[in-house]
């Protein structure tokens, strides 16, 4: 799975990897010793009595390159690397020396950390990652014959990792995360097949289809009333899918590959195994909504792909939120719906997003499981977010109950600087207890002031407000305005481009600027058509929304879920 937030990741030098002998090493001679057993007294009328000498030093006579342990000469070393093979460098008091590994190497399976030679044993990780943390080089990493190297990590401690050039390389359950053309290392597989019961009793249709020669082609048919709708093609193995063209009733196809509808083959560029797209996407798009008969062509890695498709016949006016409450100190979810410091911060998301047309309505909220309350209250991998987000539930049995959005509030995040994440771009609508189901998000700054990325004190709550709405709108379909490479720009016709990011950018009063100021709050006239177009919000004629600038009630009628 690709990641959506890109660490700055780097690997120390690699050095020379050859194993030699140091110089004078030469194998130990086995010692004989006295049997325990043997008579003490047998020996006691045998010739003259000795005078009594001083024992004899069993490493007076150690060879260069050995040091004497506990009475037995030891072959030095200075790192794993100048050890013998199978034998690894050991620190004692009297020097470092080559012993065999009281643990398995880095990149092994564990349960503990005594079970790593490394010290470390990450057991978010599938069936467990030994590892040694606060590497500085590869000569630093427990290797035992295998291709360790040092990682090191912006924000993050540094970690040995198992290096690798495909999956081949890497132990069941893993596979090979690219850093570069060469090498990458072994990651847990994401891909860990969908929950059956995740699918089960849903209040929409799933229908899943057999690839012939890794393709498949879906036949589905659109309402004339309908005003937008979501197709979302995945694959339950949660192995590869790319999505090739749309054919359109009219004889005209949608090209998803590339041209001006290409972005919308991001998620699975991304997330590999699903890609939902909303039709039409965008307004300068309108003319691609078309009733009757379409066809879409879908490459699958899986001999199984499924799809299902959500129509809207009204564009929506609210949106609804679970909140999953991840070892917040002193709040839960009978509490959370009067805390001071989440009725705020609800409470500026919601004026953000009504700014836009689009009010937030049901506010649910959950606590997680005392268990990953403990595992995930501070996110300090990727890995775990997938692990996470699966602990979400369908909140009802309704199509207007399931329409809603998972927001998982967690302790802090110490992740490169991250502060939120979004599994979508956009989300997978209505599914639930998946790994890629809702936005994970820290709520470290509620409750005080602190700073923005430029710098700028900001009351913790509007800033925490601000870029959760931001990360709401990236699983809504919404990209940054400009990226920071850049040349990459959102696909909307009326937001501003930023070539250097900076305070002076033009786009940097949008809620979708990729760095979080004190100033984005504006949604454009096209980004409110992406929010409402999505089947995330919905149409509640009884919410009246206000145009702000006009002065009206920006309460309207809405339920604040108790805010």
């Amino acid at each position: 799975m690709r990641k959506f937030v890109v660490l700055a990741l780097f690997l120390a030098a690699c050095g020379n990897d050859t194993e030699e002998k140091p110089e004078g090493w030469m194998p130990m001679e086995p010692v004989d010793m006295l049997s325990p057993d043997a008579d003490e007294d047998a020996g006691e009328d045998v010739g003259p009595t000795e005078p009594d000498l001083p024992p004899p030093d069993p490493c007076a006579e150690c060879p260069v390159g050995t040091l004497c342990v506990n009475d037995v000469c030891e072959t030095a070393c200075t790192s794993d690397d100048t050890c013998p093979a199978g034998l690894a460098c050991v620190t004692t008091p009297a020097g470092d020396i080559c012993q065999a590994p009281t643990g398995v190497a880095d990149g092994e399976a564990c349960a503990q950390d005594t079970d790593c030679q490394g010290g470390t044993c990450i057991t978010d990780w599938t069936d467990g990652y030994c590892t040694t943390l606060d590497c500085g080089t590869f000569a630093d990493c427990s290797r035992l014959g295998e291709e360790n190297r040092c990682l090191q990590q912006q924000g993050s401690p540094n970690l040995c990792v198992r290096m690798c050039e495909s999956s081949s390389d890497c132990r069941e359950g893993y596979v090979c995360e690219r850093l570069n053309a060469r090498q990458g290392l072994c990651a847990p597989d994401p891909r860990v097949p969908i929950d059956p019961a995740v699918l089960a009793d849903l209040p929409f249709e799933i229908v899943c289809e057999q690839a012939i020669n890794q393709e498949v082609t879906i036949t589905y048919t659109v309402n004339p009333a309908t005003t937008s709708y979501m197709l979302t093609p995945f694959a339950p193995s949660n192995r590869q899918i790319r999505v090739q063209e749309i054919g359109l009733p009219s004889g005209s196809q949608i090209n998803l590959t590339g041209g001006p509808n290409g972005f919308q083959s991001v998620p699975n560029q991304i997330f590999d195994s699903h890609n939902p797209m909303v039709i039409p996407a965008l307004p300068q798009f309108a003319q691609q909504l078309e009733s009757g008969t379409h066809t879409l062509r879908v490459l699958s890695e899986d001999d199984q792909l499924c799809w299902y498709k959500i129509e809207k016949e009204t564009p929506g006016n609210v949106i609804d939120v679970n909140v999953y409450l991840v070892g917040l100190p002193n709040i839960n979810a009978s509490n959370a719906e009067t805390d001071p410091n989440f009725v705020e911060v609800m409470a500026e998301f919601d004026a953000l997003y009504r700014a836009a047309g689009v009010a937030l309505r049901t506010v649910r909220y959950f606590d997680v499981s005392p268990e990953a309350a403990d595992r995930f209250d501070i996110v300090r991998d990727e890995a775990s977010l997938p692990l996470l987000l699966s602990e979400s539930q369908r909140p009802g049995s309704t199509l207007e109950d399931v329409m809603s959005v998972n927001l998982f509030f967690v302790r802090a995040f110490n992740l490169g600087g991250a502060i939120g994440i979004s599994y979508g771009l956009p989300g997978p609508a209505g599914l639930h207890g998946m790994g890629n189901s809702g936005v994970v998000f820290t709520s470290q700054y509620m409750g005080r002031v602190t700073t923005d990325g430029f710098g700028e004190e900001v009351d913790g709550n509007f800033f925490t407000a601000q870029v959760l709405a931001h990360e709401v709108g990236h699983y809504m379909g919404l990209f940054h305005t400009s990226e920071q490479n850049g040349f990459s720009f959102d696909p909307v016709e009326d937001t501003p481009r930023c070539q250097q990011i900076s305070a002076n950018c033009p786009d940097i009063t949008n809620l979708m600027f990729p760095l979080a100021s004190t100033l984005n709050t504006e949604i454009s006239p096209d980004q409110a058509f992406v929010l409402s177009a999505n089947p995330l919000t919905q149409y509640d004629p009884n919410v009246v929304i206000e145009d702000p600038d006009m002065g009206g009630d920006m309460n309207g009628d809405a339920d604040m879920g108790g805010l």
